[in-house]
């Protein structure tokens, strides 16, 4: 479920990113779906769709997002 749009772009947007050593950092949502996915976004400006529950901070860049006609 998308609650939100953010006003920053993929590329700056940030989150808390727990590692698996436990220690916490900030991470960009570019800069995560590169490492994670071995993903390069083709358009790390745009802003991203935040989902899910406002306070676990998802958010997810609009170029993977497909988004089905007749949804609210």
């Amino acid at each position: 479920r998308v609650c939100n749009v953010t006003r920053r772009p993929a590329q700056t947007q940030s989150f808390p990113l727990q590692m698996q050593s436990g220690q916490t950092i900030e991470c960009t949502v570019a800069r995560y779906f590169m490492e994670r996915y071995k993903m390069k976004l083709h358009h790390p400006h745009l802003p991203c769709l935040q989902v899910g529950q406002e306070q676990k901070h998802t958010y997810l860049p609009l170029e993977v997002c497909n988004i089905v006609g007749g949804q609210r």
